[in-house]
């Protein structure tokens, strides 16, 4: 009879935890490692709570042309954004509990750390009171995800330089946003804070949003361009970030000071977890676009 196959997987986001129950379902012993939350930034700090907060700003929308359809509605549409995002949590959280479900039913022993590979056998955890412990398998999965980048030229401080992490947690709605990136997430932020009644400003380096999209799906512009559509966004801005100086830096700069209760919202992008591939360790054979085994 075959023995038990043990797999070991380095993260716990859409690609690991999946990866983890269809593991457990064709019969391994499966231990995950996840240094955060069930359900990775996708689950808790991306997807699905930015699509929480949008439905709200959606329903907005239909309530402001209800009367067209028949029904009367008094006053204005107004938001609450703490009570927005208090229900946002409550969507993530719920969801995270549903993962955490489905690794028990399957068996799955999920290990609370940051892990580290030894080799491509062994998979090194630090837990939260210090200690270390040795996790080794027949096979390991690199899920790790991405991560946000933090560039030095601008600083993420959580107060006027942001990650999509702490727009989705704010709990006042900012007078004025540049959000610098327009591409899935910038656009989406942009849709998301412009539907509250934030004056909202994007900032892309191509000649257009959504660059990496259907030509389609979306428009283009010259410069500086103002205009009006039904998302409410301000201004459009090319190129104004294309150098990565001090003049770039004191433009952004120069804008928060103009405007006291702005927000500047990195968006260009993410990018791995893990380590670069250059750093990656010699057992790990790697091409350009990846590791593979």
């Amino acid at each position: 009879m075959t023995s038990q196959k043990h797999i070991a997987i380095l993260g716990a986001g859409p690609g690991g935890y999946v990866a983890a129950i269809r593991a457990a379902q064709l019969g391994a012993r499966v231990t995950v490692v996840e240094s955060h939350a069930l359900g990775g930034v996708c689950l808790n700090w991306g997807c699905i709570p930015s699509k929480a907060l949008l439905s709200v700003v959606e329903l907005g929308d239909k309530v402001k042309i209800a009367e067209d359809l028949g029904l009367l509605v008094q006053g204005p549409v107004t938001y609450d954004l703490a009570r927005m995002v208090a229900r946002k949590n409550r969507v993530v959280a719920a969801l995270v509990k549903g993962i955490a479900t489905l690794f028990k039913a399957w068996n799955i022993e999920h290990v609370q750390g940051t892990g580290s590979l030894r080799d491509r056998q062994t998979i090194s955890v630090s837990v939260a009171d210090g200690a270390t412990r040795d996790i080794q398998a027949d096979a390991t999965v690199i899920a790790t995800g991405s991560s946000w980048p933090n560039l030095p030229q601008f600083p993420i401080d959580g107060q006027q330089v942001l990650t999509s992490q702490h727009l989705l947690d704010l709990d006042r709605i900012p007078a004025s946003l540049l959000i610098v990136g327009a591409g899935v997430e910038g656009c989406e932020f942009a849709a998301l804070y412009s539907g509250l009644g934030t004056e909202v400003t994007i900032v892309e380096l191509m000649s257009r949003v959504l660059p990496l999209e259907d030509d389609e799906m979306v428009f283009k512009w010259d410069g500086a361009e103002k205009f009006s559509s039904t998302s409410g966004w301000k201004r459009m801005w090319q190129g104004f970030m294309r150098s990565a100086t001090s003049s770039a830096r004191l433009c952004w700069r120069t804008w928060l000071r103009r405007r006291a209760k702005s927000r500047l919202r990195i968006s260009w992008g993410i990018r791995r977890r893990s380590a670069t591939m250059s750093s990656l360790p010699e057992f790990l054979p790697c091409r350009r676009s990846g590791v593979w085994g």
